[in-house]
């Protein structure tokens, strides 16, 4: 390579590293609004998560009001008031019925953007579904399935049994699998409509004027004479 291609070759490397970057600022952006889904790690047992965490970042911050605003999301998506913990600038929430759903939500405001992050537990869900599967279906079918393996013989009743326990196994994973979907969909739609109630108060704050502190009320300006 001459010295007259070596500023031709630089032009186009810095092209290519300003459209790597083009694209990673366009990922982050996706990620940040949502459009990207987060990944979840699929646990070897259960099939499918047993967390579930979302984030997303709104430009524009939020005051009291927006914060009241949230927990009014939080608490007639999820169906209870949960408990919360707010102070100028953070936001916490946390389910208080243990039951299937457990969702804590964090509302964060820094830097001009507020942020909201949930995160679920899923292993009550996992629990429920695989103590339903092997409760009903899996030793409720062994009462056919074992006078069926015993007229096989010895040799091959373990067979039939250790293949009836791994299917009700295969059954329980997919059922979780679709239960753990429905809960991402149903978590990912919380966080949009916490995500557009965060912005519309963002919006209504930045254009609310400032307001001014209630003055003293203004006494009688008329003169009054004092006599010597």
């Amino acid at each position: 390579m001459t010295y007259r291609d070596e500023p031709r070759a630089l032009r186009a490397k810095v092209a290519q590293l300003e459209a790597e970057l083009a694209a990673s600022k366009d990922e982050l952006r996706r990620y940040r609004e949502g459009q990207l889904p987060v990944a979840a790690k699929v646990h070897w047992l259960w099939g499918g998560p047993t967390v579930l965490t979302l984030e997303r970042e709104v430009v524009g911050e939020i005051d009291e009001h927006g914060f009241a605003q949230l927990i009014g999301v939080l608490r007639v998506s999820l169906g209870e008031l949960g408990r919360s913990d707010q102070s100028a600038h953070e936001l916490t929430w946390s389910s208080t019925d243990r039951g299937t759903r457990l969702v804590d939500a964090t509302c964060k405001v820094s830097s001009g953007c507020t942020q909201i992050r949930l995160h679920q537990q899923l292993r009550p869900v996992a629990h429920a579904v695989f103590k339903g599967v092997v409760g009903f279906v899996g030793i409720g079918g062994l009462l056919a399935v074992v006078p069926m393996a015993l007229r096989l013989g010895v040799v091959l009743s373990p067979f039939v049994l250790l293949s009836w326990m791994a299917a009700v196994t295969l059954l329980a994973r997919w059922l979780y699998g679709r239960v753990s979907r429905r809960h991402t969909v149903q978590l990912r739609v919380l966080l949009d409509a916490m995500a557009e109630g965060a912005k519309a108060s963002a919006e209504t704050a930045a254009t609310e004027p400032a307001r001014e502190p209630a003055g003293e009320p203004a006494g009688d300006q008329s003169a009054t004479s004092h006599e010597p």
